[in-house]
């Protein structure tokens, strides 16, 4: 034991000593330009130190690169960007890029000072120009999101869903899970909430997201599937408007219009045991009275759809929906 805490010593004094003799340009990320027909290659650095963003809040050791290619030039790189921070969740809007990254907290500490049950540092670079990128805020939000249908920016605000995870003290939970949907606006290069609402699905997680124009349709799930309607309309008051409790769950809403919706998911029990993939046809132009108004089950096993929404294939012309599923025996279903 006591020559493995030598080796750990000699290693730390080690990597000190290298990262002190190192200049700036050997932290940030390189990459290689091929013109395959005059047969070269151009080894630089993606992005210069001063496009580099450090946010105020510690987000991380990665480094996140945005380069900005012109597509009519063999893509030749216009511009780079990057911000100090990991990426777990990447969301772009015709005018902005935005990063999360959620910041994991000690099971072991007290939530009072860990930031409850954690928080998502959420990044916005402004991609408004077409040959300029800009890191422009940050701020946070209690929860983490699902995945990028959980990010919506609207009328210069960014809505966005998250599930907040037990708090857990001593052995056990503290606080039952919950969702949210907070809105953040942009002041003085931070991104400050002005409108939350709670307490969405408690002991529950988000299985899915949607924001279509003033309104979001959020899915929980343990047992049954409540598909809550939330009215954005006042940005700095969102409201829940209607609540929907079926059997089963939605993981992807796909919007046909303003009064529909279709859910891909799974069917289950009263007790939240799964039987198979289920398509759900939802009426929403009450926002106070959300219905099912069809459903149909798939076999007994899943579909690609449930998890990735490159899967689905929606026609309008003509009303058609594909999407592939596959049974629990192995053997492929229509």
């Amino acid at each position: 034991a006591s020559g493995a805490r030598v080796a750990e010593f000699a290693a730390l004094v080690a990597n000190r000593r290298a990262v002190a003799a190192a200049h700036a340009g050997a932290w940030l990320p390189r990459m290689t330009v091929r013109d395959e027909v005059a047969g070269s290659a151009i080894h630089r650095v993606a992005v210069g130190g001063r496009a580099v963003g450090r946010p105020r809040t510690y987000s991380g050791l990665g480094m996140v690169t945005v380069l900005t290619l012109g597509l009519t030039d063999t893509l030749r790189v216009v511009d780079s960007d990057a911000v100090l921070t990991d990426a777990e969740v990447v969301y772009a809007s015709p005018e902005s890029m935005y990063i999360a990254t959620p910041r994991s907290v000690d099971p072991s500490g007290d939530p009072a000072h860990s930031g409850g049950a954690g928080t998502t540092l959420v990044h916005r670079l402004d991609t408004s120009r077409p040959h300029r990128t800009t890191h422009r805020s940050s701020g946070a939000v209690r929860g983490y999101p699902l995945n990028q249908f959980a990010l919506s920016e609207h009328d210069g605000t960014l809505r966005i869903a998250t599930t907040e995870e037990p708090a857990w003290r001593d052995g056990g939970a503290a606080r039952a899970s919950q969702s949210m949907v907070t809105v953040l606006g942009e002041r003085d290069g931070t991104l400050v909430r002005v409108g939350e609402i709670d307490g969405l699905g408690r002991g529950e997680r988000i299985y899915s997201v949607r924001f279509v124009g003033d309104r979001g349709y959020v899915v929980t799930f343990r047992e049954t599937d409540p598909l809550y309607v939330v009215d954005l309309a006042d940005p700095t008051r969102p409201r829940m408007r209607g609540e929907l409790k079926i059997p089963g769950y939605s993981s992807y809403l796909h919007p046909v219009d303003e009064r529909t919706l279709i859910g891909i998911g799974q069917d289950a029990t009263d007790e939240g045991r799964t039987l198979g993939t289920q398509v759900s046809l939802f009426d929403v132009a009450d926002p106070a009275n959300p219905r099912r108004v069809a459903m149909a089950r798939i076999g007994t096993g899943w579909s690609e759809a449930e998890s990735d929404h490159h899967a689905v294939l929606y026609w309008p012309a003509t009303g058609l929906l594909v999407l592939p599923t596959t049974s629990s025996d192995g053997r492929g279903s229509p």
